[in-house]
């Protein structure tokens, strides 16, 4: 198995002499965040074309892993993937019931469809999702939580959530009912509360993506928020996996599309103080580990539906419509035409570089 280890060591000042000596007790955390609806194992070119990623092969390599450990998820389950997009979710509500993560969060992108449509994914599966700074109409919104607890071999983990609150906000009229409050102080205030809960270790399921306009972001967050001690970020649409440290606050981006899985091994000391982390980015390689039979089989189950509906015919063309990045684009006249009608917008603009293809004559599908 080819892996990418990082290794950060924490060393106090107090660790001095037969200190250093110290058996230290592990906890391991999973994670798993920007999927882009790639639910499935397919050649990886970054994995030398090796069939790697999915749901399938992931319940497998967790089940080579020792117990007890935590598995989070990071939402941002859609992307550019017709696949993800088409199903609005469903592939997630079937494909992980029976995958064990500890909880999971969202993206601002997961509401795509509405928070109807989320709601409707997240209730029907069995680990709770926390996002400790959205609120409908002043509250936490139902099934969602503002913080969990876990106790792992003795030490005692707290856990909260952070949304983009810039991409809630600015989408009142589509998210109605939905605020995202000041990541920052909602930190602040999450952090005292699970001190005094008596949480030996914070970890913090953050998506809040690049960092924004008002300088919000993982960095500055654990720069201004103390006693966070790990976050796990997520709303990147990186390929690969990511660390850093910033005040002895330990950051992770997993790398998205499901193709590995971040692996974060926290050790503590007898007076459960983190003194050393240890990250592997594992790729999930189906040869290594195979894949669970019921969710290979209902993931391609799901992918053929998604390829029906994707040759649906939606129109007949006399003649192709052609598209140009170095003029006036006929497809993206008609494209911009069309969201102006079908949205009752005052204007329409069409970025040139997102249409990657001209129409063809004859048949036009939903793929098209």
């Amino acid at each position: 198995m080819r892996v990418k280890s990082i290794l950060f060591i924490l060393l106090a000042a107090a660790l001095s002499g037969g200190c250093l000596h110290e058996e230290l007790h592990p906890v391991d955390v999973y994670y798993t965040a920007d999927v882009q609806g790639f639910y499935w194992s397919r050649m990886e070119p970054r994995f030398e074309n090796k069939e790697a990623g999915g749901y399938a092969v992931l319940k497998n390599f967790l089940q080579t892993r020792p117990a007890p450990y935590l598995l989070f998820d990071g939402g941002n389950w859609f992307g550019s993937a017709p696949e993800g997009n088409l199903t609005k979710g469903a592939y997630v509500a079937e494909l992980t019931k029976t995958i064990p993560y500890t909880a999971g969060s969202v993206s601002d992108k997961d509401l795509v469809y509405g928070w109807p449509s989320l709601r409707n994914t997240v209730r029907e599966l069995p680990y709770p999702f926390i996002v400790s700074n959205l609120k409908l109409e002043g509250k936490i919104p139902w099934p969602m939580h503002d913080y969990q607890i876990r106790t792992v071999d003795g030490i005692k983990i707290g856990i909260f959530g952070l949304i983009d609150p810039q991409a809630i906000n600015k989408n009142k009229g589509r998210l109605l009912g939905l605020t995202a409050q000041d990541p920052v102080q909602v930190a602040k205030d999450m952090a005292s509360l699970l001190r005094e809960k008596g949480v030996d270790f914070i970890i913090v399921l953050s998506a809040l993506g690049e960092e924004q306009k008002d300088g919000v972001s993982d960095a500055s967050l654990a720069g201004e928020v103390e006693h966070l001690g790990l976050i796990l970020s997520a709303n990147k649409d990186r390929e690969n996996a990511e660390t850093d440290t910033v005040n002895n606050t330990f950051i992770v981006y997993p790398g998205s599309k499901l193709d590995s899985i971040g692996h974060i091994r926290l050790l503590f000391d007898k007076n459960k103080q983190v003194r050393e982390v240890k990250f592997e980015d594992i790729p999930l390689l189906k040869e290594e580990f195979g894949e669970d039979e019921e969710i290979a089989s209902r993931a391609a189950a799901l992918r053929a539906d998604t390829r029906k509906k994707m040759n649906a015919r939606v129109a007949d063309m006399p003649q192709p419509v052609a598209t140009s990045l170095t003029a006036e684009s006929p497809l993206g006249d008609l494209l911009a035409q069309c969201l102006y009608k079908w949205s009752k917008l005052d204007g329409a603009i069409i970025n040139s570089d997102s249409i990657r293809n001209a129409l063809p004559e004859g048949r036009v599908t939903e793929y098209d």
